[in-house]
């Protein structure tokens, strides 16, 4: 699929993403998604754990919501990003997430240092 051409700011709202993934399987687009951030001006006022915390909290809910409506249309989700925060990452430095996913594949092809975890919900 070609990737868009200019940038569709779809926001979180569920139902405008739902209808973006529609109008972009009907021209054949490849859909990924940038997280956005611009909510977050006020954590430089937060303390450092709880920057990190509500930053991935928020991509995890960004990323996730586009992939159900992704998963309900059988559309895969492209990770043109994920490629470029690790060429970012300084050699020797290891990083961490779920086994069997696209940032594990995406480190070992970029021969980054890589560790699982494990996350429970009791």
């Amino acid at each position: 699929m070609p990737a868009i051409k200019h940038p569709v700011k779809i926001n979180s709202d569920p139902s405008i993403m739902q209808h973006t993934v529609l109008a972009c399987m009907k021209h054949k687009i490849a859909v990924g998604r940038q997280p956005l951030l611009s909510g977050y001006a006020r954590l430089s006022k937060m303390r450092d754990q709880n920057v990190a915390r509500g930053l991935t909290a928020a991509i995890r809910y960004q990323v996730g919501v586009l992939k159900a409506c992704l998963d309900a249309e059988g559309i895969a989700l492209h990770h043109r990003y994920c490629r470029a925060v690790y060429a970012a990452v300084p050699k020797g430095t290891t990083g961490f997430g779920l086994a069997r996913t696209i940032q594990k594949e995406v480190a070992k092809e970029m021969e980054l240092l890589f560790t699982t975890e494990l996350y429970c919900d009791v």
